[in-house]
């Protein structure tokens, strides 16, 4: 797993921490996931619990 930092805009910070209390995730999850489907990558099984296992510890 490979850790990076995104400095946003306060308006898109504030946007994503809206939209991930609205869906129940984590403000990092749901980057990982939009950034995931904007580059059209898809994540094996493995890549996906270790994903989760991160953000959740």
């Amino acid at each position: 797993m490979a850790a990076a930092s995104i400095i946003l805009p306060r308006k898109l910070g504030d946007k994503l921490k809206e939209k991930a209390a609205e869906t129940g995730y984590l403000p990092d999850e749901l980057g990982a996931e939009l950034l995931r489907k904007s580059l059209n990558e898809e994540l094996d099984p493995e890549d996906l619990v270790e994903q989760y296992r991160t953000l959740s510890g």
